[in-house]
C-alpha cells in the first residue's frame, strides 16, 4: 500500500514542483493546444512517407524481378528444346552416314555414337552372314558379243570400232 501512495504522491509532487496545468481559456489556446499534441503524437511517423516511396520502389523491384525470372525460365526451356531438337538431328544425320558406308537399313541401327552405330551395323550384318557391303556384280555380256564391254566406249564408239574392223 505504500508503494501505490507513495507513486501517486510522487506524480502530485512532480505536477505541483513544475508547470501546473492550466485549462486553456479560449478556443484559440484550445487549438494550439492540441496543434501541439497531434504534432509531438506524428513525430515518430515523419518518414512515414519516405517508407511508402521505398516500398512502392520495393513492390516495383520485385514485379520486375518476377518478370525477369519468368523470362529466364522460358528462355531456359526453350534453349533445352533445341538443344534436344539439334542433338536428334546430329543423331539422324550420324545414323544416315554410318548406314550408307556399312549399307544397312537406317532403321535397325542403334546407339548414341558413331562408335556404337558401327558396332550394331557391324552385328547386323554378321546375322545377315555378309560381311562389309557387296560390290554390285559386272554387267553380263549381252548373247552374240564378246566379253570385251568395249573398255568404257559409248555405243556409238562401240559401233564405229565394229565397223572398221569388218
Amino acid at each position: 500500500m505504500t508503494d501505490t501512495n507513495g507513486a501517486e504522491n510522487a506524480n502530485e509532487g512532480a505536477s505541483n514542483a513544475g508547470d501546473a496545468f492550466t485549462p486553456p481559456a479560449t478556443q484559440a489556446d484550445l487549438d494550439a493546444l492540441l496543434d501541439a499534441a497531434r504534432t509531438e503524437a506524428a513525430a515518430p511517423f515523419a518518414d512515414y512517407d519516405d517508407f511508402k516511396a521505398k516500398a512502392a520502389e520495393l513492390a516495383t523491384a520485385q514485379t520486375t524481378l518476377e518478370e525477369v525470372t519468368g523470362k529466364l525460365t522460358a528462355a531456359e526451356a526453350e534453349k533445352a528444346a533445341l538443344q534436344t531438337s539439334l542433338t536428334d538431328a546430329e543423331l539422324k544425320t550420324l545414323k544416315a552416314t554410318v548406314a550408307a558406308n556399312k549399307g544397312v537399313p537406317v532403321a535397325s541401327l542403334v546407339g548414341a555414337t558413331e562408335d556404337e552405330l558401327n558396332a550394331s551395323a557391324d552385328v547386323l550384318l554378321q546375322w545377315k552372314g555378309t560381311g562389309p557391303r557387296p560390290v554390285p556384280p559386272k554387267r553380263q555380256s549381252r548373247s552374240g558379243t564378246q566379253g570385251n564391254d568395249g573398255g568404257g566406249l559409248s555405243v556409238r564408239e562401240r559401233a564405229a570400232a565394229a565397223l572398221r574392223n569388218l
